[in-house]
């Protein structure tokens, strides 16, 4: 019997490591899992950095997909099941041209399979 496991890393290019975040049964779950984490590195990088149009262009993009993000709880609140799809892939594809000009961390998630 196998069972098919997703696991998350934050993938720091400049230090080459991965490092392991989470592990979910299912790519919904994984991809959810780093939706929180892009936010929060976007979130972060608007904040601290001074880069103003990353929080707008974050806000809006939640807002199209009738969500929030959660400073507090380092999370997106709200999320529909049918949007985690299309948001984590508009996440992914701003952080990596952030993260190809500044900030130097990516995210990503890959499938193993477990055997008993």
């Amino acid at each position: 019997m196998a069972l098919k496991v997703y696991t998350t890393f934050l993938n720091e290019w400049h230090a080459g490591e991965a490092m392991p975040i989470s592990v979910h049964v299912t790519e919904h779950g994984a991809k959810r899992r780093l939706i929180d984490h892009i936010s929060a590195t976007l979130w972060s990088m608007s904040n601290l950095s001074g880069y103003d149009g990353i929080g707008v262009w974050l806000n809006n993009t939640l807002n199209d997909y009738d969500c929030a993000y959660d400073a507090f709880n380092r999370e997106v609140v709200n999320l529909s099941k049918e949007d985690i799809d299309d948001l984590y892939s508009a996440l992914d594809n701003y952080n990596e041209f952030w993260a190809d000009d500044k900030y130097g961390c990516f995210y990503s998630y890959h499938p193993f399979i477990l055997e008993a």
